[in-house]
């Protein structure tokens, strides 16, 4: 297995939880499923999800259309808007893995969006604001949770999707503002191709995974995991913490 940085810098299997600490995104290579579980075994625990719930690993692939239930954009060739893994739970797990099995003929590429490059540009009290009038509300309207969670220590979640199943509810013109960046972010993230064996671990709280449409096969598998509360990087479940590198008059963007 080889696993390297967002910067790019080489990183043994000890690194990758400060990694996603600090920048959100490690780089993996060379490795497979099982590689992955057994590497960190005692550090990470992986979580069973409803697409898959006799294994801890979900295969994504191509599935036939008919009777698709709301939810499964990514069982189609259709493109994956970027989102929070399990954004509707009261707990969304803190580590998402994906791993390229076979690589779409056409499209197919991933994209991530860091939405702590979003936050840094708002005042604390404007982004308190913002995560009180900030709703993910299911189309039914029968349910809702908040987008931006913060406790009382600043550890910050994002719960984001925009699809059949939930989209955002913005009350107020500030919040309003913060998605509409959000979805600007998302326009302009670049995208990234990953071939067979390659894959990215992320900090499941603070980036948005997604891909583009593709043609022919596409499969991959995806794992996600909590952090074990033994872990020195344990905080990795409350969320993430981060410095304002600036900040913009309330409500500009």
């Amino acid at each position: 297995m080889k696993i390297v940085s967002r910067s790019g810098r080489p990183l043994g299997e000890h690194g990758v939880l400060p990694s996603l600490m600090r920048e959100g995104i490690v780089f993996l290579s060379e490795t497979d499923r099982d590689e992955v579980i057994e590497r960190f075994r005692g550090v990470l625990t992986a979580c069973r999800h409803p697409h898959s719930p006799d294994t801890p690993w979900t295969v994504i692939g191509p599935c036939p259309e008919t009777g698709r239930p709301p939810g499964t954009d990514g069982f189609t060739h259709e493109a994956l808007t970027p989102h929070t893994d399990r954004s509707i739970v009261d707990a969304p797990p803190a580590v998402l893995c994906f791993l390229m099995l076979e690589e779409a003929a056409v499209g197919g590429h991933a994209l991530l969006v860091d939405t702590a490059s979003l936050l840094w540009r708002y005042r604390p009290d404007a982004l308190h604001r913002i995560a009180d009038d900030l709703w993910l509300t299911d189309r039914a309207h029968l349910w809702r949770r908040k987008i931006v969670e913060i406790d009382r220590s600043g550890y910050t979640v994002i719960r984001y999707r925009d699809d059949e199943v939930a989209r955002p509810e913005a009350r107020s013109r500030l919040s309003e503002s913060l998605i509409l960046g959000l979805r600007s972010e998302i326009r302009r993230t670049p995208e990234i191709n990953l071939g067979s064996g390659q894959g990215y671990m992320i900090h499941n709280h603070r980036v948005l995974h997604g891909r583009t449409c593709f043609a022919g096969v596409r499969r991959g598998i995806r794992i996600l995991f909590r952090v074990d509360c033994d872990s020195a990087y344990h905080a990795l479940n409350k969320g993430f913490m981060f410095r304002r590198h600036g900040s913009l008059p309330e409500g500009e963007m």
